[in-house]
């Protein structure tokens, strides 16, 4: 493993068969390039069948697996960080346990590695899709002529993709920028700890690159498994981390917001109605989050949500307003 060029880390907490489905996408392919690309599984203390399941596949591919077991749960991004700090390789691809890689990803990203070798940094485009792989659409959906877009500095690709390397999967990189970001973790980004390390490496970056063609999909359940964090996540975690980076790269903060609560607007005032079900945590929530909310109306909306309506009429009724009419003109910026 500490001679491999890429070292494939998969993070995985009690989803044995999502983990099987992923790596049976990512085993053909490594087996290919075993001199060059190492698969390291970080388990997260698993109480399910885990720790059985990869052992089968360790049996059948000793010298392209290891296996690491946390003694106990240390949440995820404790998980990512031990993991990255773990291996050797110089590059690291991280793939969450439920995604999917496409046919021809590590020959590709060996491509576009050994064609430039300065980049630290690929950020990947991604389908997304439901669990059973139906329903798929692109995220970055404006797609160009080139399947490779090279950025001179760090902080031009964040702002361009705001959000998007919030996605695990969607990054490629040098071990060095993570290693020498750790320093830079930002415990109050809820949600995102380790995307505050990788981004101010990123940020930080001489050479980065994006991805334009998808190269993974990101498989969602219906319901989020981490449904009722969402908008602390969402506003108080990113805001945070923008608010950050932009004493690096000025005008990433404001380019966020106007990105969150206004182009998308309409689907931001949905999000905050899921906090209607979760009054109490939000009333204790709001002082750090209402910072982070720029119009006055909205955060008006906010104490509605969390004090006299009720949850069923902001799901039923008022997030389907939202969704089915383009009322959001007449609430003021």
């Amino acid at each position: 493993m500490d001679n491999s060029l890429l070292t494939i880390i998969i993070p995985t907490y009690n989803r044995c068969n999502d983990l099987e489905i992923c790596l049976s996408y990512v085993i053909p392919q490594v087996k290919q390039y075993k001199d060059k690309v190492h698969i390291y599984i970080s388990d997260n203390a698993s109480t399910d069948n885990t720790s059985n399941l990869v052992q089968k596949y360790i049996n059948n591919y000793p010298d392209i697996i290891t296996y690491y077991r946390q003694a106990q749960n240390i949440t995820a991004s404790p998980n990512f960080n031990h993991a990255v700090h773990n291996v050797q390789s110089e590059y690291i691809y991280i793939l969450s346990d439920d995604d999917i890689i496409i046919p021809g990803f590590v020959a590709l990203m060996l491509g576009y590695i050994e064609q430039h070798p300065d980049v630290e940094y690929y950020y990947l485009n991604q389908y997304i899709a439901d669990m059973n792989m139906s329903n798929a659409s692109i995220y970055n959906s404006n797609l160009t002529m080139n399947y490779i877009t090279l950025y001179e500095n760090g902080g031009e690709l964040i702002k361009k993709y705001l959000n998007g390397p919030s996605c695990i999967s969607a990054n490629l990189f040098k071990r060095k920028i993570w290693i020498n970001a750790t320093k830079d973790m930002k415990e109050d980004c809820p949600g995102y700890v380790w995307l505050s390390i990788l981004l101010h490496g990123v940020i930080r970056s001489k050479s980065v690159a994006a991805i334009n063609y998808p190269m993974f999909t990101a498989r969602m359940p219906i319901v989020q498994r981490y449904s009722t964090n969402w908008p602390w996540y969402y506003i108080k975690g990113l805001g945070q981390l923008f608010t950050y980076l932009d004493n690096i790269y000025p005008g990433i903060y404001n380019t966020w917001i106007q990105h969150q609560q206004q182009t998308n607007r309409r689907l931001f005032l949905m999000m905050l109605c899921s906090i209607a079900n979760e009054k109490v945590l939000y009333r204790k929530r709001s002082k750090e989050i209402k910072p982070f909310i720029k119009s006055r109306m909205v955060r008006l909306f906010y104490d509605s949500l969390t004090t006299i309506i009720p949850g069923w009429f902001a799901i039923k009724v008022i997030k389907q307003i939202f969704r089915s009419f383009k009322i959001l003109e007449y609430i003021k910026k």
